[in-house]
């Protein structure tokens, strides 16, 4: 089976894995995050130097070079005396890691799951799977990261700087060109970034994604990780990764679900004003047969394309279009319609005449070269980033 996509633009922005595009997307507008929160305590402050039980944190700061267990003990002969001293090296100066600023005071607070376990500033949840021939362990991890200042710098600049400084070197590349929207906790604004590749001294990809949340006076980042081993990997091992990291993000959901702050609530997730535009989306799919017996061909396809024209009015006219040939020959199917939308809280809602509105969450709104793009769901999906991956629901103001 082939499918194709009726708008290069929509692809060639958001392509599997959501690669970065050239040039830097930028917001409409910059989100400068509310200001109602004052100042507090910071629970957590400065996270201590990662020393986790599967080896060095990769995530956090750069470690000054040296033993990693303290001094080393002085080595014995094999009767207990110690050996006469040699001359040693000069040692070479190590770089050492930037100045950390010290932590802002923050009102971010999180009620850790109990199905999750602290350890070296991250509180993981661990399935493990042992079938004697081989152990399957799955991990969702957490990591509070410092407090920034809430300024007028650029919301989406302050989170990509973020993943700059906490994501994996080599998963950079990887990282969305696409910052999406969401909410968190008890209706934060939150947006991230997220991209799968394979850390070092790894066999499959890593998944990460990288949020910082509006708390009025502070913007509170955190990082998420889904990891996946087989020990020994078996023949299924993509497979398998390919299910368990989706499963390992949707475990960490009740955590976000758990953070609190003195953000403002239920912001609207975009302002209407960038919203409105002519907007295009289609896609389409197609199966080819071959008899095995005569060698005969035959081709079925499917494929649709229509548009919202969101005037800044409020009105909004709706087209579609559609055309397969699963049935008898091909067929082609068409709808038109004109009414009014609307933005509550993260929805679009769209009111046709004479029909049952619609709702979309909105996931993303950004522009990519030339074009805006919009991410908008199903009402029934969460905009979290196991569900915003479908470029069917990737909508572009640039039609083909």
């Amino acid at each position: 089976m082939r499918a194709f996509a009726l708008f290069p633009i929509i692809t060639a922005a958001v392509a599997q894995g959501c690669a970065p595009v050239a040039p830097t997307p930028t917001f409409i507008q910059p989100y400068q995050g509310s200001a109602a929160a004052q100042p507090g305590a910071d629970p957590y402050g400065q996270p201590p130097p990662p020393t986790n039980t599967w080896g060095a944190d990769p995530y956090g700061q750069p470690q000054p070079g040296g033993a990693p267990y303290g001094q080393p003990q002085p080595p014995t002969n094999s009767w207990g005396a110690a050996p006469q001293p040699q001359p040693q090296p000069q040692p070479q100066p190590q770089p050492q890691p930037p100045p950390v600023a010290a932590p802002v005071a923050s009102t971010f607070r999180l009620d850790v799951p109990a199905n999750f376990r602290s350890d070296s500033g991250w509180y993981i949840n661990e399935q493990v799977e042992d079938r004697g021939d081989i152990r399957r362990i799955t991990r969702g991890l957490v990591r509070v990261l410092p407090a920034v200042p809430a300024s007028n710098a650029n919301f989406n600049d302050v989170l990509r700087n973020q993943v700059k400084t906490y994501v994996p070197q080599e998963l950079q590349a990887s990282m969305s060109g696409l910052t999406y929207r969401r909410y968190v906790g008890d209706g934060l604004v939150a947006q991230y970034i997220q991209g799968q590749g394979i850390e070092r001294g790894r066999k499959g990809n890593s998944w990460f994604v990288t949020y910082l949340i509006d708390c009025g006076a502070t913007w509170q980042p955190l990082i998420v990780a889904a990891t996946y081993d087989e020990n020994p990997p078996g023949a299924g091992f993509e497979m398998n990764i390919g299910f368990a990291l989706p499963a390992a993000m949707n475990v960490v959901e009740p955590l976000l679900a758990a953070v609190r702050c003195e953000g403002t609530k239920n912001q609207t997730i975009v302002d209407p004003a960038t919203l409105a535009g002519h907007y295009y989306f289609g896609s389409g799919a197609a199966m080819d047969y071959v008899h095995v017996f005569t060698g005969a061909s035959s081709t079925q396809y499917v494929s649709y394309a229509g548009e919202y024209d969101l005037r800044s009015n409020g009105t909004v006219a709706y087209r579609y279009s559609s055309a397969g040939n699963l049935g008898a020959g091909t067929t082609f199917a068409g709808d038109t319609g004109v009414g009014k939308w609307t933005i509550e809280r993260d929805m679009l809602i769209i009111a046709l005449n004479g029909r049952k509105p619609k709702a979309l969450r909105i996931a993303a709104l950004q522009n990519v070269g030339d074009a805006r793009i919009a991410v908008l769901l199903d009402d029934g999906k969460l905009a979290a980033p196991t569900n915003v991956s479908d470029t069917r629901e990737y909508y572009s103001t640039k039609q083909k």
